[in-house]
C-alpha cells in the first residue's frame, strides 16, 4: 500500500514540470530564448521573466504564476 503523502508529492511534482513547461512555452512565444537542456537550473529565472512580462500586460502576475509556487 502507498503512503497517502506518497501520492501527494507525486503529483505536486508532475504539476510543477507541467506548468514549468507551459511558462517556458509562454516566454517563447514571447520572443524570449528558452535553453530546455538547462531548464532546472534556469527556472528561477524564468519564473521571474514570466511575472515580469505578465505585469506589463495585465497589471497582475500571471496565473502560472501562482500555480508553480503553489506546487
Amino acid at each position: 500500500m502507498i503512503p497517502e503523502y506518497l501520492i501527494l508529492v507525486i503529483i505536486s511534482a508532475i504539476c510543477g514540470v507541467v506548468f514549468s513547461l507551459k511558462i517556458t512555452f509562454f516566454l517563447s512565444r514571447h520572443g524570449i530564448k528558452i535553453n530546455y537542456w538547462l531548464l532546472r537550473l534556469y527556472m528561477l529565472k524564468y519564473l521571474k521573466q514570466y511575472r515580469k512580462l505578465t505585469i506589463e500586460e495585465n497589471g497582475k502576475p500571471g496565473n502560472l504564476f501562482y500555480a508553480f509556487i503553489a506546487s
